[in-house]
């Protein structure tokens, strides 16, 4: 699933999310740029784990060495697959 900026609002994404751990993967995937995992937690009707992957995604070519307010100013959206 792709969240952009154009079809939800930042702040709606982090709505969106079910705890405060998906909010700091979001925020730590995006001043990072590296994909983030959460804990493992049981699926709702299973006895299965499950885990969110956040990948943060950039409007431009970012350099390895973009400062957190280059990656902030360049997020696009995140894309969880």
């Amino acid at each position: 699933m792709i969240f952009s900026q154009e079809n939800v609002s930042y702040l709606n994404l982090l709505d969106m999310m079910s705890g405060e751990e998906d909010r700091e993967n979001i925020l730590r995937a995006r001043s990072t740029g590296k994909a983030m995992l959460t804990s493992p937690f049981k699926l709702l009707g299973s006895h299965h784990l499950g885990v969110v992957l956040t990948i943060p995604v950039y409007n431009s070519k970012l350099p390895p060495n973009a400062s957190v307010r280059d990656r902030i100013e360049a997020t696009a959206g995140y894309y969880f697959p």
